[in-house]
């Protein structure tokens, strides 16, 4: 998942953002210049809320761990 947010923010910055923009990214971390510091930050948040939000995480980890221990 955190490749997949990557990819949209990096298309954000390539398709909506009219300027160049300094990006380096490590699994989850990024880093930009002081410039674009507060845009970049939004677009991050806004990329894994777009990424998760219809996606029920705990709900699907709870009934893994349940489905795997009706199996031991």
């Amino acid at each position: 998942m955190d490749s997949s947010n990557i990819a949209v923010l990096i298309s954000y910055i390539l398709n909506v953002f009219n300027e160049k923009v300094n990006l380096v990214t490590i699994h989850d971390c990024f880093c930009t210049d002081a410039n674009h510091v507060e845009i970049v930050n939004y677009h991050i948040r806004l990329s894994f809320l777009n990424l998760y939000k219809n996606q029920d995480f705990i709900e699907n980890f709870h009934n893994f761990i349940l489905n795997y221990l009706k199996h031991l």
